[in-house]
């Protein structure tokens, strides 16, 4: 499960890195931040669960 989280984040990165002349450098690194804190939090709330199980 995780393993496709991360195909699926790389896909999406490749995407932004593509369509970069479109973006500022402020709102990458703003959705880098974002996108960092969502997909540690996913990470660890997995690995929580398994531990409790």
């Amino acid at each position: 499960m995780e393993k496709i989280a991360a195909e699926k984040f790389s896909l999406r990165f490749r995407w932004i890195i593509a369509s970069d002349n479109t973006w500022r450098s402020e709102n990458l690194r703003l959705w880098f931040l974002r996108t960092g804190i969502v997909f540690d939090f996913y990470r660890y709330a997995i690995a929580y669960r398994y531990a409790m199980a």
